[in-house]
């Protein structure tokens, strides 16, 4: 919210929003930073394998510096965004709603499917579902 500069709510969901394209960012460039250093540890698997230190100096050393341009990539898009953001004029009251419901849509779904994964299946699903259960029966009636 504080991104837009808009006041109250009204900023809340273009914030939300670019807080969303900057995770989906992050998420995309974590996983081609790990695909690149198994490429590069393939590359130097005899000389790991023989404990060359100068092998796992340079292999550690490249990852670092692939995850250091990562990170730097990453939080530049989000300031620039951010900047981007506060010259972009405020949305309106029935924008700012839908856009706080469909943030609230996203965050319910990822929430509800990283609790599923986590759970896991048998013993752990049905302490979920007793739990969610539970909460609810609380909810309602407190």
């Amino acid at each position: 919210a504080a991104a837009s500069g808009a006041p109250d709510v009204f900023g809340l969901g273009p914030g939300i929003l670019l807080g969303l394209a900057v995770a989906y960012l992050g998420q995309g460039s974590i996983h081609a930073a790990r695909r690149r250093n198994a490429v590069d540890v393939r590359a130097e698997e005899a000389a790991l394998d023989a404990g060359d230190p100068a092998a796992i100096r340079r292999v550690h050393m490249r990852g670092i510096g692939r995850d250091a341009l990562r990170a730097l990539i990453v939080t530049a898009v989000g300031l620039l965004g951010a900047l981007a953001l506060r010259t972009m004029p405020p949305i309106g009251v029935r924008g700012s709603a839908l856009l706080q419901l469909v943030s609230l849509g996203a965050a319910i779904g990822v929430a509800s499917l990283g609790a599923a994964r986590v759970a896991g299946s048998g013993v752990g699903r049905v302490w979920l579902a007793a739990g969610l259960t539970l909460g609810l029966a609380w909810v309602i009636l407190r």
